[in-house]
């Protein structure tokens, strides 16, 4: 079990955990095309905050990262005496580590493929465009669902899959899900936006 504030070794290095996300299957995931069931725990995911790599280099920027927690444990006690020597031998270091905030977005995002006639792709470019504008800040894709029928988006998602080298699929819809937040078993989108190939 991981809890928030929390030091945890990570891939990158030392690092301490400002959320924690528990992540499960969806429709048009890659678990869900994997053959998983729907609403199926896959695993957490540890919003973290980097202090310094392994050979206790001090982290100054992109510091805050996302990694799943079964690829994460907790520190020992040699990191531990890393983490106090940066506190003790480094305090002005140590407080802009404490008071920086990332300005990238993170999250990640689930991107469904379509492969469209291209004389329709304008069409759908503009049912698009309506639903986007009936969707609210933040949503799941139960409500893109239902604002899409609303909308009269013509898209077929009971025949899409993920994106399949060679099989032309050229038009994309991208949900991005900040902070991995999620709400009743569903991630809670932030962003949307169509792409074609």
């Amino acid at each position: 079990m991981f809890e928030i504030g929390q030091w945890v070794h990570l891939t990158e290095g030392i690092g301490q955990i400002l959320l924690v996300r528990t992540m499960h299957v969806e429709k048009y995931t890659t678990e869900y095309y994997e053959g998983r069931k729907l609403g199926e725990y896959i695993d957490d995911v540890l919003v973290c905050k980097l202090l310094c790599d392994y050979s206790a280099k001090i982290r100054k920027k992109n510091r805050i990262v996302a990694a799943r927690s079964s690829n994460c444990e907790p520190i020992d006690a040699e990191s531990r005496e890393t983490v106090s020597r940066i506190k003790d031998q480094t305090p002005d270091e140590y407080r802009r580590y404490l008071v920086y905030d990332e300005k990238a977005d993170i999250g990640g995002s689930v991107s469904i493929e379509f492969s469209l006639p291209s004389e329709r792709i304008k069409e759908v470019e503009e049912e698009m465009a309506r639903v986007q504008g009936c969707l609210p800040n933040s949503f799941t894709f139960t409500e893109f669902l239902k604002a899409s029928k609303e909308a009269g988006l013509s898209l077929d998602f009971e025949s899409t899959r993920m994106y399949t080298p060679g099989t032309g699929q050229n038009f994309s819809l991208i949900f991005f899900n900040r902070l991995y937040k999620s709400i009743n078993k569903e991630r809670v989108y932030t962003k949307l936006w169509y792409r074609t190939k």
